[in-house]
């Protein structure tokens, strides 16, 4: 027995050790809260016969939003959901799109809402981001009055808050719900068009400019970014914006400046202000300076410069040569870049050398007239007089996409290029006037449906395709049409009182009626009797006889007519509640 426990515990430690070994390492991130509130807002809507019309979204935050990274989600009571998909393109801050379903909204700028299920009052509905950055906001879109339009609360100060408050501004009626006589136009903005490109690249960038006296208004005196316009057309800076710093530093009113302005060829341009009028303070140990979209969701990675640290080069700019290198230079806020340094700085040349005036080195003297021979692997450069190594095409680094080598120097030099608008999508084309992008319109060809969807024949809609899985299962009191596949309600017949003698249910109403005699064909003809005076007095007391018969019979069942009255009264109140 002792020997079969330490075996047990033996194959227990063996099985423990294979177990429970060494396995793939699982890595954890730390906690990202969701921001409470996205800056995308959800500002307007209508419901037309259990279908969503339209929305109205507001960009509330400072930065440009990309739409589609959001979407509004119907959650079912019963389980499952339904996304509406919004359009692709960026929202500037401030601004508002609408998004409706077909012949809805009339104006410039609408998106086309995809239509999804009938909405119930049980569905919630929720604005969500695809990322999950910020907490979802419920929107009471389900349980809107048919045919009214709902606007979310605005502050005292005209500005959209946190709230989720909804109001009616307009009645299903067709009148105002604030007693206006016109109905509220909506806002609709168009989305941005991104510039996706940028043909000018800095020229010269002065980061730890000299000492200058109050009195000076000399450009040289602060910090500055130059550009040239080194192309055929005139260039744009308008929704460009200048940054300073480096990776992952977030743009500021100091490092982000927005620009404007047109560039005409052959120009310089200097930028040395920010946004407020602020004097450009660029980092003296060096840095990074570049072109991007306005809202920075675009970079121009042609116009990233690196430049120098500039600490020990105080009154130096930072500048790009006619050979595509950068070096220290002179300033030059207003005209083409400067290299020759100052005579007063220069080294004395030496003996059977002069300095030359226009690059300010030191050159030798020549005793004769004739230039030296180059030597074997050198030309001389027919320009300049001087000796150049011969270049072998063969050897040559080959130049960048944007370049092409010259003939005569073998020097990469940069495609002369013209910069044009950017071409609109294949469903757009150009307007005349405005010359922005704009759908065309196709009003006998509808937008085609998503793959996850067919078009409706009856309403031309978009709707979702039946999963393979079954349909969402009806409740209780619902069956589901063969011909739509949606849930209606069982019309059960009420629990009905019987009707009283004398009296019969009529089919269409099912409410209790006098049983009608039909007095069209009495089975005899009807002929003239003359009155006798007999016959008047027989009459007369036959109706005394009656009067006397139905007065006692009253009297005898007098409480059984009470109870008759009383049932008769509770089923008329009944059927007019």
């Amino acid at each position: 027995m002792v020997k079969g426990l330490v075996l047990t515990l033996a194959l227990s430690f063996l099985v423990s050790f294979v177990g429970y070994g060494p396995a793939a390492a699982i890595e954890t991130t730390p906690t990202v809260p969701k921001k409470p509130t996205s800056p995308l807002l959800l500002t307007e809507f209508r419901v037309d016969s259990a279908n969503l019309s339209y929305i109205q979204l507001y960009n509330n935050g400072s930065d440009a939003v990309y739409v589609a990274d959001w979407e509004l989600v119907n959650r079912y009571k019963q389980g499952g959901s339904y996304a509406y998909s919004l359009p692709e393109g960026y929202m500037a801050p401030g601004t508002y799109l609408v998004v409706a379903a077909p012949d809805v909204i009339t104006g410039e700028f609408v998106e086309e809402l995809v239509d999804g299920e009938d909405i119930e009052s049980t569905d919630s509905f929720w604005l969500e981001s695809r990322a999950g950055a910020f907490e979802p906001e419920p929107v009471p879109i389900a349980t809107a009055k048919d045919g009214s339009r709902y606007h979310r609360y605005v502050s005292t100060a005209g500005n959209y808050t946190g709230t989720q408050t909804f109001r009616e501004i307009w009645s299903v009626s067709g009148a105002a719900a604030n007693s206006n006589t016109v109905p509220p136009p909506l806002n609709a903005d168009p989305l941005l068009e991104i510039r996706e490109s940028f043909p000018l690249a800095p020229i010269e960038i002065l980061a730890n400019p000299r000492q200058c006296a109050p009195t000076e208004q000399d450009a040289a005196c602060g910090d500055y970014v130059k550009f040239y316009n080194d192309t055929g057309e005139p260039v744009d800076f308008s929704g460009v914006r200048l940054r300073m710093g480096f990776l992952g530093q977030s743009a500021t009113a100091s490092n982000a400046i927005p620009l404007g302005g047109v560039l005409q060829p052959g120009e310089f341009a200097l930028f040395n202000a920010n946004a407020n009028g602020a004097p450009l303070n660029l980092t003296n140990s060096g840095g990074f300076v570049w072109l991007e979209y306005v809202y920075g969701v675009q970079l121009y990675e042609n116009t990233v410069v690196e430049y120098a640290d500039a600490a020990s080069h105080k009154g130096r700019s930072w500048a790009v040569d006619g050979d595509g290198n950068w070096r220290w230079a002179m300033p030059q806020p207003a005209g083409a870049n400067n290299f020759a340094l100052p005579l007063a700085e220069l080294a004395a040349c030496a003996e059977g050398q002069y300095r030359h005036p226009e690059t300010n080195r030191c050159r030798k003297i020549e005793t004769s007239n004739e230039p030296k021979p180059c030597a074997a692997d050198q030309e001389r450069n027919p320009e300049t007089g001087r000796c150049r190594k011969i270049q072998i095409a063969a050897a040559l680094t080959p130049c960048r996409p944007d370049q092409y080598r010259h003939p005569e120097t073998n020097r990469c030099r940069k495609l002369e290029t013209n910069a044009g608008p950017t071409p609109c999508r294949a469903d757009q084309y150009r307007n005349p006037d405005t010359g922005r992008c704009r759908k065309i319109e196709t009003p006998n060809t509808p937008k085609p449906c998503n793959p996850d969807q067919f078009r409706n024949p009856e309403t031309g809609r978009c709707k979702k395709l039946a999963s393979a899985t079954a349909p969402k299962p009806c409740r209780a009191d619902q069956f589901r049409n063969p011909e739509t596949g949606r849930c209606k309600k069982i019309a059960t017949p009420a629990e009905l009182k019987p009707c009283a003698p004398g009296q019969e249910r009529n089919p269409a109403t099912n409410r209790c009626r006098k049983i009608q005699k039909d007095l069209s064909d009495p089975g005899f003809s009807v002929e003239s009797v003359e009155t006798a005076a007999d016959t008047v007095a027989s009459w007369w007391a036959l109706g005394g006889v009656g009067s006397l018969a139905v007065g006692y019979a009253g009297w005898e069942w007098r409480s059984e007519m009470a109870r008759w009255l009383r049932r008769v009264r509770e089923f008329f109140a009944a059927k007019g509640s």
